[in-house]
């Protein structure tokens, strides 16, 4: 039974492959160049969970990025290093939307909206970024318009902004009370937060 799953896993992953090197879209790009290389390893895929994680990064990206704008990205040497890293990430990932996040970063790249260094700093993020955290970060970084009030949010989560504080997607302000000499500590946006709630939107 165990190597059926595997075989289909392993089928599965195939496809998505075909589906990348049929469209010609991604292949000559240095980041998916590896992680194809990885995927065609052997017929034999003994981790279904790392196949299906990388299959969800390639499929995302087949679905969502542009041809002319990946394509830019070809010339980039940096983007060695930084493919082997995303490997990395998608291979310990403890979420399956992990890749898609990792897939949504590099297609905001491709497209102008985020630089090689927010993009660098983003794989690091999603990387060390729980789970569990991505309601109230999604929550602190609503439009304006529909933001609920930071005093009521951090009154019910004050754990949860001190970890998104503690990975640079939020910035403590530390106000002085000069009545009593006491401080208190309130919670900004950063841009490296803002980035990865948008990721994170337009992954869903």
């Amino acid at each position: 039974m165990k190597n059926k799953i595997v075989d289909l896993f392993a089928s599965n992953t195939e496809s998505v492959i075909d589906l990348v090197l049929s469209d010609g879209l991604l292949k000559d790009i240095p980041i998916i160049g590896n992680i194809v290389s990885v995927l065609r390893i052997g017929q034999d895929v003994s981790n279904h969970l790392f196949a299906q994680k990388l299959g969800a990064f390639l499929e995302h990206l087949r679905t969502h990025g542009q041809r002319e704008s990946l394509e830019a990205l070809k010339d980039q040497s940096k983007l060695e290093a930084l493919g082997t890293n995303m490997i990395l990430v998608i291979d310990k990932s403890n979420s399956v939307d992990k890749p898609k996040w990792l897939a949504q970063a590099f297609i905001g790249l491709s497209d102008g909206m985020i630089d090689i260094d927010l993009f660098d700093r983003l794989v690091y993020s999603i990387d060390s970024f729980s789970p569990a955290l991505k309601g109230t970060l999604l929550k602190y970084y609503r439009p304006p318009q529909t933001a609920i009030s930071q005093s009521e949010h951090f009154k019910r989560n004050p754990e949860h902004a001190e970890e998104l504080s503690n990975q640079g997607l939020l910035r403590r302000e530390f106000q002085l009370n000069s009545i009593n000499n006491s401080y208190s500590v309130k919670y900004a946006k950063t841009s490296l937060g803002a980035a990865l709630a948008e990721v994170i939107r337009k992954s869903a």
